[in-house]
């Protein structure tokens, strides 16, 4: 009949109708699903990256970022911002970009990687200061040779191999080290029979050994890495006498030696090797 007919007419125009707007619809939803987890993907990036910037200087377990790291950073953070304006600006234009922007988020994530080992990085090669991870102070210069405690005047020091390898990282627990200060590399810091303090040593008359160190992590995250990086707790731990550490006095005014039983279970008797005791280290001029 003449109703059924139309009927169907109806019926089949409607399908192909909605068919049509499916056809469009759904590549159309995809893009948008698709753009939205690129703009996620960035704006958790930027998160961290903003938090980072934030608390350089601030946190400890940052405390090991210089001026050119968290530039660096900064850039990284301006890239995100950037890729994340290109992508919301092409959508609206009606330029598809998702696919050239949607490896940035993970390329700027392997960028920060990079940045915070390098940030990182120690080698015998380098200078630092010794902090105590417990009470945010150094090992500092004190009388007669003996080493204070205090936050106005640390000693700049390095570690140097007694035996010497291509390879200038330092390892925990294998490798012996002489601790001097970076300005009289003939100086050594030693331990003394009798004597339950730290004391520097001009080329030393007693048995090096005495002033021969070991280098240990002081948490399970640390001993993962194998080697000594700035800002990681450590323990440092005389040849001589193993059985003893660097740590701190009673009254937390003099570097000395304590127990390793004591070392393990107070945070004041754990160091770190720090690239600047005033927060971020500055900005090495070009």
């Amino acid at each position: 009949s003449m109703v059924s007919t139309q009927s169907t007419g109806t019926l089949l125009y409607a399908w192909s109708s909605d068919f049509a707007f499916r056809g469009y619809v759904v590549p159309l939803q995809e893009k948008v699903d698709e753009m939205l987890k690129v703009v996620v993907d960035l704006k958790n990036t930027q998160l961290i990256l903003d938090s980072v910037v934030e608390l350089a200087g601030r946190d400890e377990d940052l405390s090991y970022l210089s001026h050119a790291g968290v530039e660096k950073i900064m850039g990284l953070l301006e890239r995100a911002e950037d890729a994340e304006t290109e992508l919301k600006t092409g959508f609206k234009t009606g330029l598809s970009n998702v696919d050239q922007i949607s490896d940035v988020s993970g390329q700027i994530s392997v960028r920060f990687e990079e940045i915070m080992h390098e940030e990182q990085y120690f080698d015998s090669t380098k200078t630092f200061f010794l902090q105590s991870k417990g009470l945010k102070m150094f090992a500092s210069e004190g009388t007669n040779g003996y080493l204070s405690f205090t936050e106005t005047s640390p000693i700049l020091m390095k570690l140097v191999p007694i035996k010497t390898r291509s390879d200038p990282t330092v390892l925990f627990r294998h490798e012996l080290f002489y601790i001097i200060p970076a300005q009289y590399p003939n100086s050594k810091l030693c331990f003394g029979r009798d004597n339950w303090y730290a004391f520097w040593v001009y080329k030393p008359t007693v048995n090096l050994a005495m002033c021969a160190w070991r280098v240990f992590a002081a948490t399970r995250d640390a001993e993962r890495e194998q080697y000594v990086r700035f800002s990681v707790p450590i323990h440092i731990q005389n040849e001589y006498w193993s059985g003893y550490e660097l740590g701190l006095s009673n009254d937390s005014k003099w570097v000395g030696a304590i127990t390793r039983q004591e070392s393990r279970y107070n945070r004041k008797h754990w160091w770190s090797v720090e690239k600047s005791p005033f927060g971020i280290t500055p900005r090495q001029e070009e």
